[in-house]
């Protein structure tokens, strides 16, 4: 939706930054992160087809690597379509419990046998917090 402020770090960085969002973002929202250096991408929707597209894209922009940061809702889309090949989790010891804000939305798993299997290839600790990178079974 184009929420990303025009001071936030991310576009003070020197290199392309592309934002991918959805067509319904406002144009306003669309020129204040053209004015502020950032590049636009449309998704056609959240599923496969859309990851599919904007990766093609990004070959054609010859990007080798994507972060996706964009909260839990577009982890579980990414998750769902099956285009994840590495994940890491930050996390500290502490519970906050349901008035948390979730890693991940849904993913329509009702059995704990369907829910998506990582290897684990790095657990790492720095202070209190700790790193978890896996990939998928």
């Amino acid at each position: 939706s184009l929420r990303t402020p025009p001071s936030a770090r991310v576009l003070s960085k020197r290199g392309r930054c592309l934002f991918v969002h959805d067509r319904r973002a406002t144009a306003s929202r669309r020129r204040r992160v053209e004015r502020s250096g950032g590049e636009l991408f449309a998704s056609a929707g959240q599923g496969r087809r859309a990851w599919l597209r904007l990766l093609d894209e990004l070959g054609r922009r010859d990007v080798c690597e994507l972060l996706i940061e964009g909260g839990s809702a577009v982890a579980a889309t990414a998750l769902a379509a099956r285009v994840v090949n590495r994940v890491t989790i930050f996390y500290n010891p502490r519970l906050i419990g349901g008035d948390g804000v979730p890693l991940v939305g849904a993913l329509g798993v009702r059995e704990p046998a369907r829910a998506p299997r990582f290897r684990t290839l790095a657990l790492e600790a720095s202070g209190e917090d700790w790193m978890w990178t896996g990939e998928p079974l």
